[in-house]
């Protein structure tokens, strides 16, 4: 069986095209692959779907999370695999709907389910860094595994990291362990990617994040902080434009932000937003099997068939 997936940069407009067929067929039960929409309160920002739209059809991974809790693509791969499962038992039909490319790369590709890896190997690398410099840890990795090493800049901290910690504790390269400990999905899936005119799509960012402010953006983030707190490390806060809002407002009041303000917020979050959408379109293009549709009403008519 072959699962669709519709994806496409953030405010292209996934939600709308599975309202619409949610709409055509009781029988679709969503799946969101959004790395913000699975916490609670973060409503507004994270463009969750509406009352309405959760209530003509089940959705699935949305408000499951509190804020402070951790996400990965590991577990979004297990939880997604697991309801398919169920959603095809009771003879419903499973469509998954979002935009973070990590969570569709893991659920399409498969999965690294490495061991637990002591969490000081990873902190001494860091150390190392601080007393000898990348460049040392680079060379080292060249010497354990010249053939991954050679495919990731040698600037890239974060990949040099987590190479150097799967050798020191597996006692094998990252390019072995990913054959031992690869698990591969479940099911086939179809990639639809809405792809619209780059000036379309940023005008519809900008034009988004101003409705999001007159929906009550600020007045929302006021309310988680003031139910959980805020600390700019906590995973939720990590969703474009929560820590802009949150920052102003712990430093000069809740009632600080004027007209003047928000202008100023939206002008930064839109930017934000729109090179997040870019970076986006760049990984949509370099995914050899997505199906590209130019306009709702094109993939709405491609699935409903």
């Amino acid at each position: 069986m072959t699962i669709d997936i519709i994806t496409g940069p953030t405010a292209s407009g996934k939600s709308s095209v599975a309202y619409e067929l949610a709409q055509r067929d009781s029988n679709i039960e969503i799946i969101s692959a959004d790395a913000f929409q699975v916490y609670k309160y973060f409503n507004i920002g994270t463009a969750k779907p509406s009352v309405d739209e959760q209530n003509l059809c089940k959705h699935h991974l949305i408000d499951i999370l509190e804020p402070s809790t951790s996400y990965t693509a590991g577990r979004f791969f297990i939880e997604a695999e697991r309801l398919i499962d169920e959603i095809i038992s009771k003879g419903k039909k499973p469509l998954i709907v979002g935009g973070t490319g990590l969570y569709i790369q893991t659920l399409t590709d498969g999965l690294f389910l490495v061991p637990e890896i002591d969490q000081t190997i990873r902190e001494n690398l860091k150390n190392e860094i601080d007393l000898n410099g990348l460049e040392a840890l680079y060379e080292r990795l060249l010497s354990v595994d010249n053939d991954y090493a050679i495919r990731i800049s040698a600037n890239d901290s974060v990949r040099i990291i987590r190479a150097l910690e799967i050798y020191e504790a597996l006692n094998m390269p990252l390019t072995e362990a990913h054959k031992k400990y690869h698990q591969e999905p479940k099911y086939k899936y179809r990639l639809n990617v809405i792809h619209r005119d780059r000036a379309e799509l940023y005008r519809n960012i900008n034009k988004r994040v101003e409705l999001m402010f007159s929906n009550g953006w600020v007045d929302e983030v006021v309310s988680i902080i003031d139910k959980v707190g805020y600390n700019k490390e906590m995973s939720a806060f990590r969703a474009i434009g929560y820590r802009d809002i949150a920052g102003h407002l712990l430093n000069y009041g809740k009632d600080s932000i004027d007209s003047v303000k928000q202008d100023e917020l939206i002008e930064v979050i839109s930017r934000d937003t729109r090179r997040f959408a870019k970076r986006q379109l760049t990984w949509f293009r370099n995914k050899k099997d997505a199906m590209f549709s130019t306009s709702k009403e094109e993939l709405i008519d491609i699935l409903s068939k």
